[in-house]
């Protein structure tokens, strides 16, 4: 992987992670972005989902208007391991659940 791996706040309240590319004509584009969703199991247990954004399309690199950006930041190392290893099992997205560390509830 040769673009940077980013995690991205969109103005809509979705969290992405996703390769950056170079933004063009007032668009960031981002290739293979995948949701992240808080989710709690039946039994409590709390943890994230990773599905793919943009589920309808065959489309690998997604442009999304700076206006509906919020933030885009680097990776953790944990988050960074899960995003590569998702592209690298699946070869695509589908979807994955990950149990949170106490430590990692800051994925607010």
């Amino acid at each position: 992987m040769s673009a940077p791996l980013k995690y991205v706040k969109l103005a809509s309240g979705e969290e992405i992670l996703a390769m950056y590319m170079e933004p063009e004509g007032g668009f960031f584009n981002f290739k293979h972005p995948i949701k992240i969703s808080q989710v709690t199991d039946k039994d409590g247990e709390e943890g994230v989902r990773f599905t793919k954004w943009i589920p309808f399309t065959e489309d690998e690199v997604i442009p999304v208007s700076a206006k509906y950006i919020v933030t885009i930041t680097n990776l953790s190392p944990k988050m960074l391991k899960i995003y590569k290893d998702i592209l690298n099992e699946v070869g695509e997205i589908k979807e994955e659940f990950v149990p949170l560390d106490k430590e990692d509830m800051l994925l607010n």
